[in-house]
């Protein structure tokens, strides 16, 4: 399994340390980093570096960078990640993980690519209450920010169709 993120060229060094605390659980595990604010990616150490040039035949990429790219940076990156994810798929990898680049992993992080062995993504849910008896305000943050959190995503190749639904719904 690899892992990819999503940055602009200033949060490279978030990304390096995310880098670094797989590698510190699992040596040798690879981090593919996207900079959405380059074209063409310099390499820089041992970073795994994209451009946005490396995407221009993923589905829904140049719909998400027409619409994006010159409006918000921000939205940019976020739209991204299934684009990312599914190019990352569909260039041969068999299980990929998005991982924010403010993530820091600190244990065994195997039960990903297990997990991915009985279902086609894995997502985790924003931790809001669901019980609207104890907490009313908890149904305007999940309509404001879903159930679920993209912040981590893991998929398998199965899992394109969905990967590419959400890309769709980022270019909507």
């Amino acid at each position: 399994m690899i892992f990819c993120t999503v940055i602009t060229e200033n949060y490279l060094p978030l990304a390096q340390v995310l880098h670094q605390s797989l590698v510190q659980q699992q040596p040798g595990t690879r981090l593919i980093i996207l900079v959405a604010d380059r074209q063409e990616a310099t390499q820089k150490g041992n970073a795994d570096l994209l451009g946005l040039n490396d995407l221009v035949n993923a589905p829904f990429f140049r719909e998400i960078e027409n619409k994006y790219a010159h409006s918000n940076k921000d939205v940019l990156r976020w739209a991204l990640k299934p684009v990312l994810l599914g190019h990352l798929l569909q260039s041969g990898h068999e299980k990929v993980a998005y991982a924010d680049p403010d993530l820091f992993f600190t244990g065994d992080f195997n039960f990903i690519a297990d997990l991915l062995n009985e279902a086609a993504v894995v997502l985790t849910p924003h931790w809001a209450d669901l019980d609207l008896r104890r907490n009313d305000d908890s149904i305007f943050s999940i309509l404001r920010n879903g159930i679920f959190n993209a912040g981590f995503v893991a998929a398998e190749r199965k899992g394109l169709p969905a990967i590419h639904w959400w890309a769709g719904m980022c270019h909507f």
